[in-house]
């Protein structure tokens, strides 16, 4: 069945090809089963680009956007090549959408072996070509074959596209303004992870594992899926930003960053979890306590500012300055603001950005920055997340040179005592946001 209602797909073609310049094609892949191991395929999860532009859900398909230069006119058309699945394949694959639904959707349907033979006729005498540049290496390799055989038929008036150029230059700007329904879905699945980690027993004793199962069971009975692999850092872990193994022991602070898939589009929530009743030494406990209380500040301040107008840039700005002064308050840096700022001396302790677009991808194929390298201004209908952090390193000495931590010290180093009762706490707060034309909305 086709993921989205037909009449949102509809409004979406119609503002791509709007979008496109005249004399124009976009090529657009399914993804591509991957494997796991051995003969064992990974659940398939489709291309977000093949999802947003036709709502086809079934791997093996290539949509093709025309806008192309006729003698008397324009031809728009879109074209859906997809592979046929035979009575055999299917007792072990299920049936694809059918032709009919796909029909509601697309203009002609072709099957996919034809699509390498027809490559070349659908790109010549193009002005521009668009696809996901760097992605589907067999699609790549095909219209690249196809853009050479055109080369050398040039000189008989069959040309081949004069520019290539990625998709998401395109298609990236349109998915950065969510419409009402995907507002909707975002809001079930932000509302859905809020609820279960309000929810969420962490006991002593516990191992990080049991705390991300109960997640994964409570996004199942409300019928998603994990967005992205379930973070629970707890501990040491919790400097590690992308720590993913989730298998020690629970301790403070234990970090939860997390998101559930409804309909395809994805929640990210982190929050970080310092239970008071835990038999833990009482000087760790409150200076965990202490660092947090500055993120929950710091994240407010940049919430007051995300606002139509704004861009990330500037967010990431107030961020960097707010944490430089927190970490100057809490005693780990001591040097002036001016100072931690110039030489970049919170970068140990906050090596991330402020946060991302949020959409059908967790961290959504959407512009940061204008062709002329300018930052982007948020604008309503923007869903993005506000995540800062404070990470402090375990170890007793850092030496700091531009940002980055030095095996030793030497010329332009500026050295950071970090006393022991903070090594190794980690604490990320992570909201998602919608950007609305009177300010913004916590989801």
């Amino acid at each position: 069945m086709i993921s989205f209602p037909v009449e949102i797909i509809k409004k979406r073609q119609k503002a791509l090809l709007e979008k496109l310049p005249p004399n124009s094609v976009a090529i657009i892949p399914s993804a591509t089963p991957k494997i796991r191991n051995n003969d064992v395929e990974y659940k398939f999860r489709q291309s977000s680009r093949m999802l947003y532009i036709t709502g086809i859900n079934d791997p093996f398909t290539i949509a093709v956007i025309s806008k192309k230069k006729l003698k008397d006119g324009e031809e728009r058309k879109i074209t859906i090549f997809r592979k046929k699945i035979k009575f055999e394949e299917a007792v072990w694959v299920g049936y694809p959408t059918s032709d009919e639904e796909i029909k509601s959707v697309c203009d002609e349907i072709d099957e996919i072996q034809n699509f390498e033979s027809k490559i070349s006729k659908i790109i010549q005498n193009t002005d521009y070509i668009f696809y996901p540049i760097g992605e589907e290496q067999n699609l790549q390799d095909k219209i690249f074959e196809a853009y050479a055989e055109l080369k050398r038929k040039s000189r008989a008036g069959v040309l081949p596209p004069k520019r290539v150029s990625d998709i998401d230059e395109i298609i990236g700007e349109m998915r950065a303004k969510k419409d009402e329904y995907e507002i909707e879905i975002i809001k079930k699945a932000v509302k859905i992870t809020k609820q279960i980690l309000q929810k969420i027993n962490i006991l002593p004793g516990m191992m990080e594992y049991e705390v991300e199962a109960q997640i994964i069971k409570a996004y199942r009975n409300y019928g998603g899926t994990e967005a992205f692999p379930t973070i629970v850092a707890s501990g040491k872990n919790s400097i590690i930003l992308h720590y993913n193994q989730n298998s020690s022991p629970v301790n403070i602070p234990c970090i939860i960053d997390t998101g559930i898939e409804i309909n395809f589009y994805a929640s990210d929530i982190t929050r970080t979890f310092i239970p008071e009743e835990w038999k833990e030494t009482g000087q760790k406990l409150k200076a965990a306590q202490e660092i947090k209380l500055h993120v929950e500040n710091i994240q407010k301040k940049v919430i007051e500012n995300a606002k139509s107008g704004a861009s990330f840039e500037e967010l990431n700005n107030i961020a960097q300055k707010e944490i430089s002064q927190s970490l100057i308050d809490i005693g780990i840096l001591k040097f002036t603001l001016d100072e931690v700022l110039e030489k970049k001396l919170f970068k140990p302790f906050f090596p991330h950005r402020i946060g991302h677009h949020l959409g059908l991808d967790v961290h959504d194929v959407c512009p940061y920055y204008s062709d002329q390298n300018t930052p982007k201004k948020l604008e309503p209908g923007n869903v993005i997340t506000i995540e800062p952090g404070i990470y402090i390193p375990d170890f007793q000495t850092l030496y700091v040179k531009e940002g980055q931590i030095q095996e030793r010290s030497d010329e332009g180093c500026s050295i950071i005592e970090i006393p022991e009762i903070f090594r190794g706490i980690g604490v990320r707060i992570e909201d998602d946001i919608l950007i609305t034309s009177s300010g913004n909305e916590i989801l």
